[in-house]
């Protein structure tokens, strides 16, 4: 390019002036020795506006990453032990379902909020990444104390819960709710408003396989998120059947033990019965002794009279034990009676707590929470917004760092 120009300034100036220049050797040598010069490095200046660009990087990442961690950390701290009763009853758990406060809810999650904050929108519009679900260890179940490890039986009793995004949060809870139905469920509560919605139910347990294959085919595998929970209630089994056991051994000795006494007083009645009747007989022998004896006979007539009286006392003595005893044996037999009714109610009250129990293992609770989600969070559940922000951030830093700060050389003639 510098050579082209040089050449048409002197083509120009020859074709007007018709003649070579004055001292054209001279200029012609100092054109020649002017390529020969050594190139100066003339560093080129760095752009303001990217040097601004990486400066604002920086601050904006760290600033990200601390709401990133507060996010966090607040859903965190909704879902720790401290803030959530994780031992409280069955009955309990199935109501606090129920409320959207109960569950850890915040307004904007369950679409009832009011007008929310700037804080708030961004955070909607930012979905975190949700955290793991927390693995919590149960209290030790009472009837595993002394739990048989040889026995291996099961009776698993399963809870499960889905949670699910979707578009149409009205559409997709009479359709669940249809499909529970057609599995021989039972709907125990149900809650619908804009935003939110939630089912508690029960399945037979035949059925489960079948509606958690169905209701996992109908939304995509990043729309829907499965919680299952079973425990073995063999505890409890035990429990029953080790009462059934002393029960029924109690049973069948208090039985054996009131035909024991029956027998016991039937004999002693006998015994009683047949001294009486040998004490009577011979005091019928001494009354007829005494009528052959004369009246003048005082002596005879005593010694007969004191026989006849203590034979009597005796005989007073016997049947007045015997009358305490048939009482007391009518006292026993109502005890008995007692007791062995007592232990019947409770072996069949044991018999409808196994009954209860293997329904209960049969049957599956579950739940299904419905809550909308937006096209940017569903967007962002396939390409997550933060990760983007971060890796563009720190390629950004990265970039800098390799070339912002290296100068490009040029070369001058």
């Amino acid at each position: 390019m510098f050579n082209k120009k040089i050449a048409d300034v002197f083509t120009r100036w020859g074709k007007k002036a018709q003649k070579l220049p004055d001292r054209n050797e001279e200029i012609k040598q100092i054109v020649l020795n002017s390529f020969q010069i050594t190139p100066e490095y003339v560093p080129e200046k760095k752009p303001f506006a990217f040097r601004w660009i990486v400066l604002t990087t920086v601050p904006a990442l760290a600033l990200f990453l601390m709401f990133n961690f507060w996010h966090n950390y607040n859903i965190n701290s909704l879902s720790s032990p401290e803030s959530t009763n994780f031992y409280a009853t069955v009955e309990t758990d199935q109501i606090a379902s129920y409320s959207g406060a109960a569950m850890g809810l915040s307004a904007r999650e369950t679409g009832l909020s009011k007008a929310t904050s700037f804080v708030e929108s961004i955070a909607d519009k930012i979905s975190m990444p949700e955290p793991e679900p927390m693995i919590t260890t149960m209290p030790p179940n009472y009837y595993n104390e002394g739990e048989d490890i040889t026995d291996t039986r099961e009776f698993l009793k399963t809870t499960f819960s889905f949670d699910i995004k979707t578009r149409n949060v009205g559409k997709m809870h009479t359709r669940l709710k249809t499909i529970i139905r057609g599995y021989d469920g039972r709907i125990d509560n149900s809650n619908l408003n804009e935003k939110y919605a939630s089912i508690s139910f029960v399945l037979p347990k035949s059925t489960y396989d079948s509606f958690v294959e169905e209701v996992t085919e109908i939304f995509p595998e990043k729309f829907i998120t499965i919680h299952e929970n079973s425990t073995n209630l063999l505890g409890q089994k035990q429990n029953i059947e080790d009462q059934t056991e002393y029960a029924s051994s109690t049973l069948e000795t208090l039985k054996i033990e009131r035909i024991d006494a029956i027998k016991k007083h039937e004999d002693k009645k006998s015994a009683s019965l047949k001294e009486m009747g040998r004490l009577e007989k011979n005091m019928n022998i001494l009354l007829d002794q005494r009528k052959t004896i004369s009246s003048t006979e005082k002596e005879a007539l005593k010694k007969i009279d004191d026989q006849i009286s203590y034979l009597r006392k005796i005989h007073n003595d016997v049947a007045s034990d015997l009358m305490r005893a048939m009482t007391q044996h009518k006292k026993d037999l109502e005890n008995f009676d007692n007791q062995i009714k007592n232990k019947e109610n409770n072996l069949i009250e044991l018999g409808k707590q196994d009954t209860e129990l293997i329904n209960n293992v049969e049957t599956v609770n579950g739940t299904i929470t419905l809550q909308w989600i937006s096209l940017f969070n569903m967007v962002n559940l396939y390409i997550p917004f933060t990760k983007i922000l971060i890796i563009f951030f720190i390629g950004i830093i990265i970039f800098y760092l390799l070339f912002g700060r290296k100068s490009k050389e040029i070369y001058l003639p």
